[in-house]
């Protein structure tokens, strides 16, 4: 029997969405696309197509015939994050800032339940894994081809990185480093290779970055995956093992040294935000970087009488204090205590090999790493990070 036209409209929707998205993530490591049709110059960024995408598909979900392909589906975690998004604009509408950092989280948060909708039937959700198992190997290859000189592993090639800032980077590898190491240790055997290969990548591109930060959350997030594992005390060796070579061969004793100063001037940054935030302690003095951005330079060079080196707080909890006040801070309390309840729930209750000891895995070393580097200061990282929660939240098998 030949397919109906409303399963073959279904199909072609839900297939664009799937290109859309790896397109998006794609681009954000890629970069710009640029070019002419017809003497008509045009840039493609993953900015405008996250955008785009999101808007093409809240248009569809008000079309009876194509919402079925890809339904909006309700979450626990959706009610404070829509809270924090509507404090989020206010804070600049008030506070009379830039809107584009609204419209990255706007683009960030909708990409998350997009990407919920998509690959939530069984038969797709396997399709996930590999998502974010393609970006991390495209960042590897975009920086072999570019600048193989950075797989030297030195300290000081970190700053020679192509893709982007080693910290956010380190944050991509060391966030889902622990779905590969859980898919890995329950998937069958194909799929268990393929995911082992993407968690070597992301251990190595954690090495790359040289990000201390993103060390410490695949340390913690590793370390909870195998707690899970049937022989935990073999497989904890065994990572404690991986750990006393990478200390005996990259001699962290050595390059801690070489960033003083740059840690003296985080704690300077840090009391820098803390100041403009108790400013307006309600509701901020506006959500987003180019906000912040706007008020530091001068803060900083009143309080220390030089410029600093970058132009957010570093911690991801002030970020919200200082954008979004009290009151945005209370929203994503609340958002994260939702995601951390049923995270801790699955984890102290799930039988040994757990296909889901992924979820709190990886919000753990999320908020670790989050308090040296704000995910959400970031455009294509907030996107991620944002896909990335949409997947520990999947249903169990």
């Amino acid at each position: 029997m030949s397919p109906t036209p409303s399963v073959s409209r279904e199909t072609l929707v839900v297939s664009c969405f799937l290109v859309a998205v790896a397109a998006v993530l794609a681009l954000a490591v890629s970069g710009a696309i640029e070019g002419s049709i017809g003497g008509v110059e045009f840039r493609v960024r993953y900015k405008g197509v996250a955008r785009t995408t999101v808007g093409a598909w809240m248009i569809l979900l008000l079309v009876p015939k194509f919402r079925r392909a890809v339904p909006y589906r309700w979450d626990a975690a959706d009610g404070p994050l829509l809270l924090f998004f509507v404090v989020a604009v206010l804070s600049v509408v008030c506070g009379g800032g830039h809107m584009g950092d609204i419209r990255n989280l706007w683009a960030a948060i909708g990409f998350g339940a997009l990407g919920r909708a998509l690959f939530y039937p069984v038969e797709r959700r396997h399709l996930f894994i590999h998502y974010f198992g393609g970006m991390v190997l495209l960042v590897i290859a975009h920086e072999l081809v570019r600048n193989p000189e950075v797989f030297e592993f030195s300290q000081f090639s970190r700053y020679r990185l192509v893709t982007g800032n080693p910290n956010p980077l380190g944050f991509l590898f060391a966030m889902t480093a622990p779905l590969f190491l859980a898919e890995a240790l329950t998937a069958s055997r194909v799929r268990a290779v393929v995911t082992s290969g993407y968690f070597i990548a992301a251990v190595a591109g954690v090495l790359l970055t040289f990000s201390r930060s993103a060390a410490l959350g695949l340390l913690a997030s590793t370390v909870l995956v195998l707690w899970q594992h049937p022989q935990r005390r073999r497989m904890l060796l065994v990572a404690g093992v991986g750990v006393l070579v990478f200390f005996a061969v990259q001699r962290p004793d050595q390059w801690y040294g070489t960033r003083t100063g740059g840690d003296t001037d985080r704690l300077r940054i840090l009391h820098t935000a803390a100041t403009l935030g108790f400013e307006d302690p309600v509701l901020g003095i506006g959500y987003g970087g180019g906000n912040l951005e706007e008020r530091f330079p001068d803060r900083f060079e009143e309080l220390y009488g030089r410029s600093a080196f970058f132009y957010h707080s570093g911690n991801q909890v002030l970020d919200i204090f200082v954008g979004t006040g009290l009151l945005g801070l209370l929203c994503v309390g609340w958002w994260v205590r939702v995601l951390f309840v049923r995270a801790w729930r699955e984890f102290r209750h799930a039988r040994r090999q757990s296909p889901t000891a992924d979820q709190f895995a990886m919000l753990a070393g999320v908020a670790l790493m989050a308090m040296l580097e704000p995910p959400m200061s970031n455009g294509w990282l907030s996107i991620v990070l944002f896909l990335a929660i949409a997947y520990v939240r999947r249903p169990a098998p």
